[in-house]
C-alpha cells in the first residue's frame, strides 16, 4: 500500500470506492481505475492508463483487488455472490449496488501495488474460473436478446483460454 492510501477512500463520498491499482506491465508502470460492461458481449474491461491521470467517466465496478465499502451497502444488497470463486465477483457486486442508488467510484489520491505475475501462464482450475463466473456473468446481467452474441463469445473465449 502507498502511504497515507486509506484516508483518501474514507474521504470519498461514494458507497463503495476504489484506490487506483498500480502493477507492472512489461516493465512499464500501469494504473487501473476501475472499469467498465461491454454489454454486449458481457465481458469486463478495466480502464487503465500508463499515467496517474484520471479522466471523467462513469464505472460499472471497482476491482475487487482493493475497495471500501460502507455497511449500508451489504445491508441492502447483501454479500458478494458465492457463485463466483474468481473472477466477476467485484462486477457483479458493483452493478447490484449501483441498481439499489448507490455510488461507486475510483479515488486518484489514493493507490495500492498490485503484484501480478506476468507472463506466466495461470492453471487450469484458474482459468477454468474465468470462463465459469463469465458465462454467470452473462446469465444473470446481459439482456435476453443479447445473450445469443455473448454467448458465442464465450464459447470461442473459453475454448482458448481452457487450452491455453
Amino acid at each position: 500500500m502507498e502511504k497515507d492510501f486509506l484516508s483518501p477512500l474514507l474521504e470519498n463520498p461514494a458507497d463503495i470506492v476504489g484506490p487506483v491499482i498500480k502493477f507492472r506491465r512489461q516493465e512499464r508502470w500501469i494504473y487501473d481505475f476501475g472499469g467498465k460492461i461491454n454489454w454486449w458481449l458481457g465481458r469486463n474491461k478495466h480502464i487503465e492508463n500508463y499515467e496517474l491521470r484520471i479522466t471523467n467517466y462513469e464505472l460499472d465496478y471497482v476491482s475487487g483487488c482493493a475497495m471500501l465499502v460502507w455497511r449500508r451497502v451489504f445491508e441492502k444488497i447483501g454479500l458478494f455472490d458465492e457463485r463466483y470463486f474468481l473472477y466477476f465477483e467485484d462486477a457483479d457486486f458493483c452493478l447490484r449496488a449501483k441498481k439499489a442508488g448507490f455510488k461507486i467510484a475510483v479515488e486518484p489520491k489514493s493507490t495500492i501495488i498490485h503484484h501480478l505475475k506476468e507472463g506466466k501462464k495461470k492453471p487450469l482450475w484458474q482459468r477454468w474460473e474465468v470462463v465459469k463466473s463469465n458465462f454467470i456473468f452473462i446469465n444473470r446481467w446481459i439482456d435476453w436478446w443479447r445473450k445469443p452474441l455473448a454467448w458465442g463469445f464465450w464459447l470461442v473465449r473459453g475454448v482458448k483460454i481452457l487450452i491455453g
